[in-house]
């Protein structure tokens, strides 16, 4: 009986040494915010002072624009480039083809000129052109057509 009495208080201690040592590493912790805090607020003060410091000429010359203002200004000009595309039609590899069908079927002729102009950009056939090609050969299709009267 005296044994268990003897094991609990020596429990008991063993417990209590552990929360006192957690105890300390948590004040050694909260010690460490602390400085950590201070450091942060005294780097916070040099900076505010550095600010106010900047000479009254630098802040007078040109001021700058803003985000919002920059982003306002980007958004017009992507407005206005997209409203100009929207004006002309963008022709794909199907629309080549019907359009130099169509023609050559009014005009026989103008196939040499269509094969030629197709050349100019590196193509055999509507499907090889690529990029500003397909626009090119697309609006001087488009032109040759009002031109033979299709």
């Amino acid at each position: 009986m005296l044994e268990t009495e003897i094991k609990k208080l020596t429990d008991a201690v063993t417990r209590l040494a552990d929360l006192m040592e957690q105890s300390d590493k948590l004040t050694q912790q909260e010690k460490s915010y602390k400085e950590d805090d201070t450091a942060r607020e005294a780097m916070q003060r040099k900076r505010d002072e550095a600010k106010a410091t900047k000479p009254v000429a630098e802040n007078t010359t040109k001021k700058k624009k803003s985000v919002t203002e920059l982003v306002d200004e980007h958004c017009e000009k992507v407005k206005e480039e997209v409203a100009s595309k929207s004006e002309t039609q963008i022709y794909t590899v199907d629309d080549i083809k019907s359009l130099a069908l169509a023609i050559s079927r009014k005009d026989r002729s103008k196939q040499k000129d269509i094969k030629a102009k197709l050349a100019e950009h590196d193509a055999r056939v509507a499907a090889d052109l690529k990029g500003d090609g397909l626009q090119v050969v697309g609006e001087w299709l488009t032109a040759l057509k009002d031109a033979v009267g299709e």
